[in-house]
């Protein structure tokens, strides 16, 4: 299974950059000017390490401001970069048909594409996507995915590699064998003052005063406003060996089952 980091800041991409060493990778197109050349030394640590590595579209950012996100654009960018990610999300707005026509183009300007189906699509047009692709991501869109995930997995064919945008739930790896996951879990602890460790097979969250002794951080209160650059880094770092872990272990879970991933 690959565990992509999501990333969203240049001390993200940094840390990345220098401390990844299976852990894959997914950054948004709407980001990579802010991130600038931490971005593409991200890209540069998982084309190194042969980690997975995915350009989202940016569709949610875009539609966020009002705007349709431009297929162009995103091939451009894709074009543009001197180390390229393994897949670049299709526009994933509009009709179906849209859709699967930004797919076609992204085809012909030879761009590896994951298609993306979300859970207002038809049964006719999941299976239309499980049948042209061997690699294809379900999006969340904030519904409850359990009947899409129940149905891709009665459908998909084995060699079909299934991705879950934002489904990082410990339930859910174990339920579905997913391919690959995305999730913002260096950024939990920024946000919500909590950190994510990996304790006896599971991500656990636990309030950052409630750290566990072996983890070398020291945090007091609420401590998110004050966290300055070296221990954004030093959080990274740990949040990356925790994950690589993590990765490894429902890796592990699968393959006992006879399922496994080239």
């Amino acid at each position: 299974m690959r565990y992509c980091l999501s990333i969203g800041s240049k001390v993200e991409a940094y840390v990345y950059s220098k401390y990844a060493q299976s852990a894959s990778l997914l950054i948004s197109y709407e980001y990579l000017s802010a991130l600038g050349n931490d971005g593409i030394n991200a890209f540069k640590r998982a084309n190194e390490i042969s980690a997975l590595s995915i350009m989202d579209s940016g569709v949610f950012s875009a539609r966020k401001r009002g705007e349709v996100p431009d297929v162009k654009k995103v091939i451009e960018a894709y074009r543009q970069l001197p180390y390229k990610p393994t897949y670049v999300v299709n526009i994933d707005y509009g009709t179906v048909a849209e859709q699967y026509e930004s797919i076609e183009i992204m085809h012909k300007a030879n761009v590896p594409v994951l298609p993306v189906i979300h859970a207002d699509f038809t049964q006719a047009d999941i299976d239309r996507y499980l049948n042209d692709f061997e690699y294809v991501a379900i999006g969340t869109g904030g519904e409850d995915t359990t009947p899409l995930l129940n149905y891709v997995f009665s459908k998909v064919r084995q060699s079909v590699r299934i991705h879950g945008f934002a489904i990082a739930g410990d339930k859910i790896l174990r339920k579905y064998p997913l391919y690959s996951v995305d999730a913002s879990t260096f950024t939990a602890g920024l946000r919500y003052s909590e950190f994510l460790y990996f304790k006896q097979g599971k991500m656990v969250r636990a309030k950052m005063r409630e750290k566990p002794q072996d983890l070398p951080l020291r945090y007091h209160g609420r401590v998110a406003p004050r966290m300055t650059k070296e221990k954004k880094i030093q959080s990274g770092q740990i949040v990356i060996r925790e994950v690589e872990q993590y990765e490894q272990h429902i890796t592990d879970y699968w393959q006992h089952r006879g399922i496994s991933w080239k």
